[in-house]
């Protein structure tokens, strides 16, 4: 198994309120909690947020953990990969830690990989197809992504290369101007799991973990600005036995819980 770990915060005094009861005055006293959060980009603090909209969430000031939302994408046709096994981990352990989650089966949604000339130009004029609306929706929702899928010669798997591709989209998550590109997903995190088949030996001779770095950790994410806290590579898992499977599945749970620590 192999991560690469960045950006983690480091709990501080710990504030647990239910928002429902926080009101202006009563945040004027924790104006430094409130930039601490901000500084490890966990979420975006604003007074409107503050309104008794969302009732039930609570927030860690200090620099602690929070509830958070986050959004998980699974890019595999079979039910009974290794893949859905790391989803329902994952789903579960982010639930019973109390977050809000979305899940993205993206083939049990049958989504659309295909990028078209009509979604060039809604990208443009903003009159996006409502199947792009509604994932752009909830990553605007999100606060992390979790993404997981198999590496299939030497890259994603089409289904989550056409989900970057449309939904991705010019003006949604990224634009460029005379200074260059404006990276419009700022603030915003994203966990990767991927499986593989090959040895983590392999792997690493061949120069693999360094090109998936780049090519999708800063080619794609960081180009749209979502920071990646952690790609964690699991490889050989066609081979592995059960309890080495278990090991890795204890792993996904031990890195979702990083952020809480």
């Amino acid at each position: 198994m192999m991560s690469i770990i960045k950006g983690l915060p480091v709990r501080g005094e710990i504030y647990l309120l239910p928002i429902k009861k926080l009101r202006k005055h009563e945040m004027e006293g924790h104006t430094n909690e409130r930039q601490g959060i901000a500084a490890h980009g966990k979420t975006h603090v604003m007074e409107d947020d503050f309104d008794g909209e969302q009732v039930g969430r609570h927030y860690h000031f200090g620099g602690g953990c929070f509830v958070m939302k986050y959004v998980v994408i699974n890019t595999h046709p079979n039910n009974e990969s290794f893949n859905y096994a790391i989803q329902e981990t994952a789903v579960s352990a982010l639930q019973e830690a109390g977050h809000e989650v979305q899940l993205r089966d993206l083939y049990t949604l049958n989504f659309n990989p295909i990028l078209s000339v009509e979604d060039f130009a809604g990208s443009k004029s903003g009159q996006l197809p409502d199947d792009i609306k509604a994932e752009q929706d909830l990553i605007r929702w999100a606060d992390v992504l979790v993404v997981i899928y198999p590496l299939w010669w030497a890259s994603l798997p089409a289904m989550l290369k056409g989900y970057i591709d449309r939904v991705f989209s010019y003006g949604f998550a990224y634009s460029m101007d005379n200074n260059g590109l404006n990276k419009l997903l700022v603030g915003k995190k994203a966990i990767l799991f991927t499986t593989m088949g090959n040895t983590e030996t392999h792997y690493e001779e061949t120069g693999m973990f360094d090109s998936l770095a780049n090519t999708v950790d800063k080619g794609i994410f960081d180009f749209v600005g979502i920071e990646v806290l952690e790609h964690r590579y699991f490889t050989s898992v066609t081979t592995v036995d059960d309890a080495e499977r278990k090991k890795m599945l204890d792993e996904v749970k031990t890195t979702l819980r990083k952020l809480e620590s």
